[in-house]
């Protein structure tokens, strides 16, 4: 079981045991009719107090996670494994949105932030704006049946992208939009980076991984039909929940 709670975290002891567990769960390393070790064994893993872990199975529980049998111990009820596979190829439009669908999974997403901020000079470059324009920069988190896969970052010139400030993103298709609003549909025409890092602070709290869960990072630059930038994205992305097929 995953272990090792950060102690720099903002997030409570309990709220860690709960990421924690529920990951074991989501990714396939517990399944449905496991075993969990004891209080005592959860206590003596984790470094708290036995307040704490039953504070984080009760959650569980609450949730359907876990099933409490009277004097047979703390049982997996429900198990969330999922992958997702993107068949990357230059030019390939496929949204999150598609590659869920098509996975028999169902698409969500938060809003997690949005600015107003001066480009960089790489988003200078790469949007080809002047250094006096504004970017929007939209931060949103991406989940499968509820079951969190990615962060995102998307950067866009303000103009002519202004709409999307005013949309309801929940649940909703970025690529979609943009489509209906402009009639471009974005393509992976730009430059594309994939590297690995591993989750730590805020991001694991937001994705609700250990400290150290290993992400891809994969910054993608999108243009319209004529080859013209469109935004800059940059996805954080659970490896244990996601795959490219090349």
């Amino acid at each position: 079981m995953s272990g090792a709670l950060d102690d720099t975290s903002s997030a409570p002891y309990y709220i860690q045991i709960v990421g924690n567990i529920r990951y074991d769960i989501d990714s396939g390393k517990l399944h449905e009719g496991d075993k969990l070790p004891s209080e005592k064994q959860l206590c003596d893993l984790y470094h708290v107090s036995r307040v704490t872990v039953r504070h984080a199975l009760d959650e569980l529980a609450e949730a359907g996670y876990l099933e409490k049998r009277q004097g047979k111990g703390t049982f997996v009820k429900s198990t969330r494994c999922l992958s997702i596979t993107q068949n990357y190829h230059q030019g390939d439009t496929a949204s999150f949105t598609d590659m869920c669908e098509a996975a028999g999974y169902t698409p969500g997403s938060r809003e997690v932030g949005l600015e107003h901020r001066a480009p960089t000079g790489e988003e200078v470059r790469a949007l080809e704006i002047s250094p006096d324009d504004t970017v929007m920069v939209l931060r949103r988190l991406r989940t499968a049946n509820d079951v969190s896969i990615m962060y995102e970052e998307n950067v866009f010139p303000l103009e002519p992208y202004q709409f999307i400030e005013q949309a309801d993103l929940s649940n909703q298709s970025l690529y979609q939009l943009i489509a209906q609003k402009t009639g471009q549909i974005p393509s992976l025409e730009g430059a594309c980076n994939l590297r690995s890092m591993q989750a730590t602070g805020w991001l694991s709290e937001l994705l609700q991984v250990p400290t150290g869960e290993p992400l891809f990072v994969l910054k993608v630059g999108y243009c319209d039909q004529d080859g013209r930038p469109m935004y800059i994205g940059t996805q954080y992305i659970i490896g244990a929940r996601y795959s490219f097929a090349l």
